[in-house]
């Protein structure tokens, strides 16, 4: 498994466009706008082919917003060490110190997943995002640089 960063839109949308992933991953389904050079995208790659990507997002310029997008079949398989390659990558080659992440009352396994990382619940954002026809609560997790760097060395 290889991680680095992209600039390739078109690898991009192989996985965020993918009907599988892009299912999960909006309320409605719609493709977003890609902007590699705003953000950070970063690929994971199995036998050179691209079955995942972290995107970073900057809020401001201490803290960057962080979805994740993989291939069903991948995501138990190398989503965890790729989660700690990526924001290793992204918190040491710039000047952020602390990413976020939102999802809704009903995506705990989101919920889990960063919890188990070192994150934090740092608020909750009431009947803030439509899933399913339903709206519902949105929870803000958080982790600084000085957190996920004690986390990797437990």
């Amino acid at each position: 498994m290889i991680v680095q960063r992209t600039f390739d839109t078109k690898e991009i949308e192989k996985i965020i466009y993918h009907p599988d992933v892009i299912r999960l991953s909006t309320e409605s389904g719609e493709k977003g706008q890609i902007d590699a050079n705003r953000d950070c995208w970063i690929g994971t790659y199995i036998d050179n082919e691209i079955v995942g990507v972290f995107v970073f997002e900057p809020m401001n310029k201490v803290t960057l917003e962080a979805h994740c997008y993989f291939l069903p079949e991948f995501r138990r398989k190398v989503s965890s060490k790729s989660y700690g390659l990526s924001m290793n990558y992204v918190l040491n080659k710039s000047d952020y110190k602390k990413v976020i992440v939102k999802c809704s009352s009903k995506d705990w396994h989101v919920k889990n997943f960063c919890l188990n990382k070192g994150f934090k619940i740092e608020g909750l954002i009431e009947k803030s995002v439509m899933v399913k026809n339903k709206i519902v609560d949105e929870y803000i997790l958080g982790i600084t640089k000085g957190q996920f760097l004690e986390y990797m060395n437990v």
